[in-house]
C-alpha cells in the first residue's frame, strides 16, 4: 500500500497540459500521443486502432476535430522489441487550420522478476505539417464598424499557406504486477526532446517539449469486477493539463477469444471539465466513447457543448492450431 501512495504522489507532482501537440481525454487507447515506451502494451499481438474527436462547435460553428489511425506490432520475434506507426489528422475552426502527423514507433522491453516487472524505453520519429486558408480569417481592418465584410482588404501579408517540422520523442514505462489482484502502470514520456525549427510567415518557430507522467492503477475486486484509476499530467509551452479518471469493468466472459465486458467511469479534465467514459470488449473488438463536460468559463462562448471522443481497436492475435495426433495403428502377429 505504501508502494502505492509514492506512486500517486509522484504522479501528482506534475500539473501538465499539451500545447500544439493533439491530446486525447482517452489516451490510453491512443498511447503513441502520449508516450512511446507504451507501444506493446497491448492485448494483441497486432493491434488496429482508430478514433475521431469533436469539440468546441459553438465557437465558429465549425466542429474542431481530430482523426487518427495506429498500428501496434508486440514484442517482435524473442527480442522484446515492439513497433507501431500511425497517422493523424486535426482541423480547427472554419480557418481551415489542418494539422498532418505521420510517426513512426519502436520500444525495447526488459521482463524482471518472472513477468512480474516490465521495464520498456521507446523512442518515436515524427512528421508535422499545417496548413490553413488565411482568406477564410477575419482581420479587424475588415470590421466595418457593424460586421466584418470580407470584400474589404485584410491588410497582412500572409502569402505562406504551408509549414512542417520533424520532431522526436522518447520515454520510459514500468509494468509492476504487486499481486495476484493488484497492478500498475507508470510512464515518463518527453514530446519534442528533438524538433526542427519552421517558418512561419517570416517568424522562426519552434514546438517546447511537452512533458507527460501518466499511471494506471488496476485492482481486481472479484471474478466478474475490476476497478481502475488512470491519471495523465501534461506540461507545455507554460500550459498545464491533468485528467483523472476511475472507471469499473464488468466481465461477463475471460475466455481470451470470447472476452466479453463493458465499463463505466467518471472523472475530470482539470477544473474546466467533467469527464463520462464507456467502453467495453466483445471478442477481439474494443469499444470506447467519452463525453467532456465543460464547466468553465469558456462554456458560454462554446454554447455549453462539450466535446466526444470515440476510440476502436481491432485485436489481430494468431489463434493457437492444435497439433494433429495420428491415432496408433495396432500391430497384428
Amino acid at each position: 500500500m505504501n508502494r502505492f501512495v509514492f506512486i500517486l504522489f509522484f504522479n501528482s507532482l506534475v500539473f501538465f497540459a499539451s500545447g500544439q501537440d493533439l491530446h486525447m481525454t482517452q489516451w490510453w487507447n491512443a498511447p503513441l500521443f502520449v508516450n512511446p515506451a507504451m507501444n506493446g502494451d497491448q492485448q494483441g499481438e497486432i493491434q488496429l486502432s482508430t478514433g475521431m474527436r469533436s469539440q468546441w462547435k459553438g465557437v465558429s460553428g465549425v466542429p474542431y476535430q481530430t482523426q487518427w489511425l495506429q498500428g501496434e506490432k508486440n514484442k517482435w520475434s524473442t527480442h522484446n522489441w515492439s513497433f507501431a506507426g500511425g497517422i493523424a489528422r486535426d482541423i480547427a475552426g472554419d480557418g481551415n487550420w489542418r494539422q498532418l502527423q505521420l510517426y513512426a514507433n519502436a520500444s525495447r522491453h526488459w521482463v524482471l522478476d518472472s513477468a512480474s516487472t516490465i521495464i520498456s524505453f521507446g523512442g518515436q520519429l515524427k512528421f508535422q505539417q499545417w496548413s490553413w486558408d488565411a482568406n477564410l480569417w477575419q482581420w479587424g481592418s475588415q470590421w466595418n464598424g457593424a460586421y466584418y465584410d470580407p470584400l474589404l482588404p485584410n491588410l497582412e501579408n500572409q502569402l505562406q499557406q504551408k509549414t512542417g517540422m520533424v520532431g522526436m520523442n522518447s520515454g520510459i514505462h514500468w509494468q509492476q504486477k504487486w499481486s495476484t489482484s493488484t497492478s500498475s502502470k507508470l510512464g515518463v514520456g518527453l514530446n519534442q526532446l528533438y524538433s526542427s525549427s519552421f517558418d512561419m510567415n517570416g517568424s522562426t518557430q519552434k514546438i517546447k517539449p511537452r512533458w507527460n507522467v501518466s499511471l494506471v492503477l488496476n485492482y481486481q475486486l472479484s471474478s466478474s469486477w475490476k476497478a481502475q484509476l488512470l491519471s495523465l499530467n501534461q506540461s507545455q509551452s507554460g500550459q498545464q493539463e491533468w485528467i483523472a479518471i476511475g472507471q469499473m469493468e464488468n466481465v461477463i466472459d475471460d475466455r481470451v477469444w470470447n472476452y466479453v465486458s463493458w465499463k463505466a467511469g467518471f472523472g475530470f479534465r482539470n477544473r474546466d471539465a467533467l469527464v463520462m467514459v464507456f467502453g467495453g470488449q466483445y471478442g477481439q473488438h474494443q469499444l470506447g466513447l467519452s463525453y467532456d463536460w465543460n464547466v468553465s468559463k469558456f462554456a458560454e462562448a462554446t454554447e455549453y457543448r462539450g466535446g466526444w471522443e470515440l476510440h476502436y481497436s481491432w485485436l489481430l492475435n494468431p489463434l493457437p492450431i492444435p497439433k494433429r495426433v495420428k491415432p496408433v495403428c495396432p500391430d497384428y502377429y
